[in-house]
């Protein structure tokens, strides 16, 4: 889910404008770069429960930022939040 969830916000422009850090990419085939990714993510916490509540909260389409576009995407974006909102994949990232 993690590795899904970075290359999903990695594709959103408008996210990572409003993101304190750089998204980073995990590589297959290094296990730090994987680490580097993971840890990256979990500083991105915090800016990324703060856009996803409000895009759940916001009925203006215009002023969403994660939740936006066509209704395929709409939908991945609302799969995308359901893994960002659940603290049991926060807390399995901090393992």
């Amino acid at each position: 889910m993690a590795s899904e969830l970075i290359t999903w916000l990695r594709s959103k422009t408008l996210v990572l404008g409003h993101l304190p850090y750089a998204v980073l990419r995990a590589i297959l085939t290094r296990w730090t770069a994987h680490y580097c990714a993971y840890r990256r993510l979990l500083q991105l916490y915090t800016a990324l429960i703060t856009i996803a509540l409000k895009d759940t909260t916001i009925a203006n389409e215009r002023e969403r930022i994660m939740i936006t576009g066509e209704a395929s995407s709409q939908r991945k974006a609302r799969d995308m939040v359901a893994i960002i909102q659940n603290p049991l994949f926060w807390h399995n990232i901090a393992l």
